[in-house]
């Protein structure tokens, strides 16, 4: 194996120092743990904080007999561990992960090398089976249930590099995929799943302590770095806050770590907090039903080769540490567990006067007090212990004088039981009997068979009460009504054993099937016209009954109306549709009986309003220059109903002359445009939102005067450059040798708009813009005179042309 630079940490020598320069070839931890054994007489003769403790053999564990599929626990000096099946690889180093399938996933470890071999264990029959291995053997690395299900597995070290790999476990294939590579490699970091469903690595070791952190996110597999410890340090803890933030306590970087962060997600940094009394690491830290952490155990400032008795809390309200009781054993490499009573177990580990541990302790977070528990079968360090969905506690594998474990033992107490409940079946139909199938176990089956009854629940509503016979039970019930119930069974335990709860069981029970049918009359309709709506819910033979509850109709997906079924009929009248093809659907919501469905589309036309327009002009004749008053009424055709909206746009012959805004379905305006002569006038409704455009019929209107003889165009012939413009003005000479401006009443046309175009829009009439070199016609006309002239359009004059100035830059050699 390479050599690489590593700490030597372990050794129980006073005075030993960290430094990247001390090398240590990478050896089995076997080799590390005898070298440590040697080295406890001459630490015993040298510290004379020790030579006063002899060392005592490791206590010999008690045995217990009979595997366990789980029990609700209560902890407490009644509580007994039990052997469980074994693991098929015996390791240490692992990582242990609760699913959300109830089982427990084992991933790599060590023995003899790095392990990529991983297994589940499974609480119902209390064995393990093999699932996927991972990609890469490991150890030191860290397991991260995230929300999805999956298990993400980061870092570790696999005898030649410190990795900075990861992947992903997934439950429903039991194969692992990569994911997301971290920037730096890193064994011994820590793993927080945070509130927003990302994961946060801290620290950790790379030939030396880190403080870089990155984050996880699940949505891309990539990972991106977050800000940095303020102090560099492995075998460390993290844990996540309810406040969302995440404590980091502890550790080594070549001195004994007190230091403690916080990690800020929202703002993606870290700031010091109230140091620990007492420097430590390979502690455990456990969040409590309080919010406050709990900090116990590990190799200690005091003693630089011991674990401690000494436990501290944290308070995130104050941000201040308190002393708490002290354990019974002194202890490293120990884990911690939150049990449901809200009591923390703390088993096994290792110290230098009792060896490795099989003892388990017990904390209560009122009193602050420890007290012993049960020993385990096996003594062990290096382990894991997971809380099953049960309540009982599951340990496995570790390390056990130069020994790699495969044992697993279970935690919990004697008279626990475990309520199971089935259901079938799901979905049902109403009226369809479901069979209700009970099972009582108890924690340690060895103990016997517990009797009595089980209540099963329909939320909270007793449902039904099954006799247990050989602890199981039936019975079947057609009361569930349509719907989802949330059924749970309820033991009421007996002379020996302890009540207990099943998990819910979501049971689906649906009507018997209908059919709908949705009428709209009339069809087509007018806008504003009442349109009925009316549905009919029939059950699906052989079903029987008629259908009660509502009925919701939807035009696309807004509904428009709901209504109250009598006798599997109801009705609706509305008179929101607006003008359009609409297209219409009933929803038949169900009731305790009777499912919901869906009717056919019905296509329902919405058609606009008819109107008429009448137009008034007056006076009439009128004289040349004199106002005419344009009034304009629109009215529905009967019997539709309402005030006709918008405008009304008044034609002399083809030609727009006004322009009228309707209030109340009336409106005038004045002109004095229009010229000697008689003009065919009339008015065009252009309608609204639910009326139809009309036309009136045509006004001649007769302008007494001088009328208009020709119409001259001034400037005459003009040129003018491409992309400049000039303005045209159009005068009349009328019968009587009177003048008159026409340019904003005529009409102005170009013969070759790409040459020159003209504008007829208000404010710009006669506005010629040259596009393009040559020579057009612009013509004004009004009625049946016109009159023109040429315009030229050139080329952008040589003036106005830019030249650059040509300038030679010569080079020094």
């Amino acid at each position: 194996m390479a050599s690489i630079s590593r700490p030597i940490h372990h050794l129980p020598v006073m005075g030993a120092t960290w430094s990247s320069q001390t090398r240590l070839q990478r050896r089995p931890l076997l080799l590390v743990l005898l070298t440590l054994l040697l080295a406890w007489p001459l630490a015993m003769a040298t510290h004379p904080l020790l030579a006063t403790h002899p060392v005592m053999p490791p206590a010999v564990p008690s045995l217990h007999a009979a595997p366990a599929t789980g029990a609700r626990l209560v902890a407490g000096p009644s509580s007994v561990w039990t052997a469980t099946g074994s693991l098929a690889t015996a390791r240490n180093q692992q990582t242990a992960t609760l699913l959300l399938n109830g089982k427990v996933l084992v991933a790599g470890g060590y023995n003899a090398g790095p392990l990529a071999s991983a297994e589940l264990y499974d609480p119902i029959s209390g064995s393990w089976t093999a699932t996927g291995p991972m990609t890469t053997a490991r150890y030191g690395h860290t397991a991260t249930l995230l929300q999805n299900g999956k298990v993400l597995v980061a870092g570790g070290y696999d005898d030649n590099d410190y990795l900075a790999s990861a992947e992903l476990y997934d439950p429903a294939s039991g194969s692992w995929t990569a994911t997301g590579t971290m920037s730096t490699g890193r064994e011994f970091p820590t793993a927080t799943l945070l509130s927003n469903g990302k994961v946060l690595v801290a620290g950790g070791l790379n030939v030396g302590p880190l403080t870089s952190a990155e984050l996880y996110d699940p949505t891309s597999g990539t990972w991106t770095t977050t800000g940095s410890l303020s102090v560099a340090r492995y075998y460390h803890t993290a844990t996540l806050l309810t406040n969302g933030k995440v404590l980091v306590a502890g550790g080594y970087n070549g001195v004994y770590l007190a230091n403690v962060e916080l990690y800020d997600p929202t703002s993606g940094t870290w700031t010091t907090t109230d140091a620990l009394a007492l420097g430590r690491y390979y502690h455990t830290a456990t969040l409590l039903p309080t919010g406050q952490v709990l900090v116990a155990g590990g190799f200690n400032v005091l003693d630089l080769s011991d674990g401690t008795s000494t436990a501290e809390v944290y308070d995130p309200a104050s941000g201040k540490w308190s002393g708490t009781g002290n354990m019974t054993t002194p202890r490293t490499y120990q884990t911690a567990t939150l049990l449901s009573t809200g009591q923390v177990l703390v088993s096994g580990g290792f110290n230098k006067t009792d060896g490795v541990l099989a003892s388990a302790e017990l904390y209560d977070p009122p009193s602050g007090k420890w007290t012993a528990t049960a020993t385990m079968t096996a003594a062990r360090y290096l382990h894991t212990a997971t809380l099953l969905a049960n309540g009982l506690v599951l340990v496995a594998g570790g390390f056990n004088n130069a020994i790699f474990l495969a044992s697993a033992e279970l935690y919990g107490s004697p008279t626990g039981t475990i309520t199971t409940l089935q259901a079938t079946p799901n979905p049902a139909s109403r009226g369809q009997a479901v069979t209700l199938t009970v099972g009582v176990t108890a924690s340690f089956p060895d103990l016997g068979i517990p009797t009595g009854t089980v209540t099963v629940y329909d939320g909270s509503a007793i449902l039904v009460t099954i006799p247990l016979a050989n602890g199981q039970g039936s019975a079947q019930t057609t009361a569930l009504t349509t719907g989802t119930h949330t059924l749970t069974a309820h033991y009421g335990g007996d002379a020996t054993f302890d009540a207990s709860i099943s998990p819910p069981v979501q049971e689906v029970i649906v009507g018997p099937q209908t059919t709908i049918t949705l009428q709209v009359t009339p069809n087509p309709a007018s806008a504003g016209q009442v349109v009925t709506l009316a549905a009919q819910v029939s059950p699906v033979p052989p079903a029987q009954g008629l259908p009660t509850g509502t009925v919701t109709v939807y035009d696309g997906g807004v509904s428009i109306a709901t209504f109250v079924l009598t006798n599997g009929q109801g009705s609706a009248q509305t008179t929101a549709l607006t003008p359009g093809t609409h297209t219409l659907t009933a929803q038949y919501n169900g009731d305790t009986t009777f499912g919901g469905s869906t009717s056919a589309p019905v296509q329902e036309v919405i058609t606009f309003l008819q109107t008429t327009t009448t137009l008034q002009v007056t006076p009439n004749p009128a004289n040349t220059g004199q106002a005419v008053t344009l009034a304009a009424t629109v009215s529905p055709v009967p019997p539709a109903q309402g005030t006709p909206t918008g405008t009304v746009t008044v034609y002399d012959g083809s030609t727009p002359l006004a322009t009228i805004n309707l209030a109340r379905g009336h409106g005038t305006v004045p002109t004095t445009a229009l010229l000697a002569g008689t003009h065919t006038l009339t008015a065009q409704y252009n309608g609204d939102v639910s009326f139809a455009g009309s036309t009136s019929t045509a006004v001649q209107e007769v302008i007494v005067g001088p009328t208009l003889r020709s119409i001259t165009i001034t400037p005459t012939t003009p040129s003018i450059a491409t992309g400049t413009t000039v303005q045209f003005v159009a005068t009349g000479t009328f019968t009587d040798g009177s003048t008159q401006d026409l340019t904003n009443s005529a009409t102005w046309t170009t013969a070759d708009a790409t040459i020159a175009s003209i504008s007829n829009a208000d404010g710009s009439k006669g506005l010629a813009t040259g596009h393009a070199v040559g020579t057009t016609t612009i013509t004004a006309s009004i009625g049946t005179i016109t009159g023109g002239t040429n315009l030229t359009v050139t080329a952008v004059p040589s003036q106005y042309k830019l030249y650059l100035p040509f300038v030679i830059v010569s080079a020094t050699p």
